[in-house]
């Protein structure tokens, strides 16, 4: 973790400082150095509205699965998957599920709600990505169409009837740790179906959409605070259409892909080039390295934490 932690901190300032010397280093620090502290303060109290929504769905669809873990406890690890960004696909955050187990919550149970998370985070920014269409960039409407399709076929991959021919496949597979990963689908697939369907699905996906809401809305603060001329509903599809890209890469923590498309869409949107990459630079370290920190601080206040006994241990000292 460490190792993949810290390369993924040395790629992050290379592609920054690969950015900002492209454009000009001194007017790129000129415009950051606009932002004062309480823009700074409230763009980082957005991402921590995120981050709380974000939880508080993970914490409902835990307990509606049967499962019940001490909130501040469930919140530090929650929070800890957050050190586990900088992993293509963001994957490294399913270290929650092996937390989580000694309170009695399945891999498999744990990594279903990872997954129902992550499509509804993808079904959410894809939405508010329509956004985007309303502002006057024709160079860069056809992106949430993609992006949107490709959700769709993302969605339609995890539909049980797909899921069901996938556990089929998995037993005719000649290795025996495949087959044996696959024996897990079954359960998988029940509580996947559960999590994204009816009111769960309806609430989880409101809560996706007002979270990464108040992330777009950061952007938009940001770009305000730099005097650029860009309206709330325009920063929105920029910084979700951003975090669409990023996610649809599989680049750890969409580093590049999603910096790269927040600066090229505001340029398109008219900001000068250098006030682009601040502003992306700005977005980033308020987004996705706070969240990196926010849960390098939750690793640590977990490994110093006394230790949950596990729920099989004590149903046997009970027995």
């Amino acid at each position: 973790m460490r190792l993949s932690t810290l390369s993924f901190i040395i790629g992050g300032l290379l592609v920054y400082l690969a950015l900002a010397y492209w454009v000009d280093l001194d007017e790129v620090v000129a415009s950051a150095r606009q932002l004062d502290m309480a823009t700074w303060i409230l763009v980082l109290a957005l991402s921590l509205v995120n981050y709380v929504l974000r939880f508080g769905r993970w914490h409902i669809y835990l307990r509606d699965l049967g499962h019940s873990v001490p909130l501040i406890r469930h919140l530090a690890i929650y929070v800890a998957g957050f050190a586990l960004t900088a992993t293509p696909g963001k994957v490294g955050e399913g270290v929650r599920a092996i937390l989580l187990r000694p309170f009695g919550a399945r891999i498999e149970r744990s990594l279903s709600i990872l997954m129902a998370e992550r499509l509804l985070d993808l079904m959410a920014i894809s939405l508010l990505a329509i956004l985007l269409l309303l502002a006057p960039m024709p160079e860069a409407r056809w992106l949430p169409l993609i992006g949107g399709g490709i959700t769709l076929l993302l969605l339609a991959a995890m539909h049980p009837v797909a899921l069901t021919w996938l556990e089929r496949f998995s037993q005719t597979l000649p290795s025996e740790r495949l087959r044996s990963l696959g024996a897990r689908l079954p359960g998988f697939r029940r509580d996947l179906t559960t999590l994204i369907r009816g009111r769960l699905l309806a609430g989880g996906l409101a809560i996706g959409l007002i979270a990464w809401l108040a992330e777009g809305i950061g952007l938009y603060l940001v770009t305000d605070a730099l005097g650029l001329q860009i309206g709330l509903g325009a920063a929105i599809g920029i910084y979700a259409t951003a975090m669409l890209a990023g996610a649809l890469t599989f680049l750890p923590g969409g580093l590049g892909s999603a910096d790269a498309t927040m600066t090229a869409l505001l340029i398109f949107a008219g900001a000068p080039m250098p006030a682009a990459v601040a502003v992306t630079i700005l977005v980033r370290l308020a987004t996705l390295w706070f969240a990196i920190a926010l849960g390098g601080a939750a690793w640590l206040g977990l490994a110093a934490w006394p230790r949950p006994v596990p729920v099989a241990d004590l149903e046997s000292e009970q027995g």
